[in-house]
């Protein structure tokens, strides 16, 4: 997650102090982000086995290696990185597709099987469109039996008027209930005495046909889909294909941090002071070169000796193994931030 935190903050152009309490912490999140490109983003002080003025020797006389400008490879790059992305994604809700699928399918066997559900048999020959008839039909039926009686007549004039609007109405039921057993005979449902209680058992069964007809659409679906365990493998694939381009991307990022020849000359001025032993404005050096020195590791209780004690000299302070650290310690790295990332247990509240 440290890892995460610094590059994404480094690849949107922000400064970062990263400090812990102890060296190993500092150590490992600086060998794990300096090995994966051959321009180094962390300059490491005070570490125990290393003077400040030769670590920032040396990371200045890496600056000023010759290197080519990569801005249209690292375009290229980026654009394959969100077309893998897009990849990854679209396989992501293949699979969540497929899950939900077999879920439904399972749910609707035991549902079948359980219930000892009379129309397994008729599982092909049953569809979507032809149960979505049968219910539009059954409540057209039922709505004109309702409607068939006159004291269930929405209007005083149609009560009034019963003797025209009954041959009318039952005449529509009549209909609707013909068409309606029309299509109960292709499920083997025979018709039955017409009263208020048909209608509630009636619907029971046209619920089971439901469930057949759902269980065979779910089992359609999930047959256009691919096999689940292709799809985690396609998944396994991208994943592993991001990870290697994202590492190139990093390297060309920091490869397109080209030193202008004014800069450069400045910086030279720098290093030969260094190794003659000159004093070097350390707070002048990190202000002009915030952008090529973008990450600073050191411990905080080395930070005082390392860096100039100057007010939001860095866009984020990360503080690993903050439950380790005292307020003491703390304050002086926030004082050199804008922002800060606190990372720890839950006593990092304490500080």
């Amino acid at each position: 997650m440290i890892s995460e935190i610094i590059i994404n903050s480094l690849f949107n152009g922000q400064t970062v102090l990263f400090t812990s309490k102890n060296h190993k912490a500092v150590d490992v999140v600086v060998e794990r982000l300096n090995s994966l490109s051959n321009t180094p983003p962390i300059l490491r002080l005070g570490d125990e086995n290393s003077l400040f003025d030769r670590k920032l020797l040396e990371y200045l006389e890496k600056l000023t290696d010759p290197s080519t400008v990569f801005d249209e490879d690292l375009k290229i790059k980026k654009d394959k990185y969100i077309a893998l992305s897009n990849s990854y994604n679209s396989s992501l809700e293949i699979k969540s597709k497929i899950i939900k699928f077999r879920n439904q399918i399972d749910e609707a066997e035991n549902k079948i099987c359980n219930t000892n559900n009379p129309y397994r048999t008729v599982i092909n020959n049953t569809n979507i469109d032809y149960i979505s008839e049968l219910k539009s039909s059954f409540e057209s039926t039922k709505k004109s039996y309702y409607l068939s009686f006159k004291e269930n007549q929405e209007s005083l004039l149609k009560k009034l008027l019963w003797f025209h609007y009954k041959k009318v109405n039952t005449t529509k039921f009549n209909d609707d209930l013909e068409h309606l057993t029309s299509l109960l005979e292709h499920y083997n449902i025979k018709p039955a005495v017409i009263d208020k209680s048909y209608f509630d058992k009636l619907s029971n069964e046209i619920n089971k046909i439901e469930e057949i007809c759902n269980y065979k659409k779910s089992l359609s679906e999930l047959n256009n889909l691919a096999e689940l365990e292709t799809v985690d493998s396609d998944l396994i694939k991208i994943k592993k294909d991001q990870i290697d381009l994202a590492k190139e991307i990093w390297d060309l990022h920091l490869k397109t941090l080209e030193l202008p020849p004014d800069l450069k000359q400045w910086i030279g001025n720098i290093i030969s002071d260094l190794k003659l032993g000159n004093p070097v404005d350390v707070s002048a050096v990190f202000k002009t070169l915030s952008h090529y020195m973008p990450c600073i590791a050191v411990t905080s209780l080395r930070l005082k000796s390392q860096l100039p004690f100057t007010k939001a000299m860095f866009d984020i302070a990360v503080i690993d193994e903050a439950s380790m650290c005292d307020i003491a310690c703390v304050l002086p790295v926030l004082y050199r931030a804008k922002k800060a990332v606190i990372i720890g247990d839950s006593n990092q509240q304490n500080i």
